[in-house]
């Protein structure tokens, strides 16, 4: 079993895009984490 992501876009407003296109999978036990630029 796994708990897969699929992001599109996404961001604060329409015009302000932060994500885009991602798509990852999270297998049992995995740890994920996003980071932004100023480590957190």
């Amino acid at each position: 079993m796994s708990l897969s992501v699929s992001i599109q876009e996404a961001g604060y407003s329409h015009e302000s895009t932060v994500l885009k296109d991602i798509h990852f999978s999270v297998q049992p036990g995995e740890l994920v984490g996003l980071i932004g630029p100023n480590g957190a």
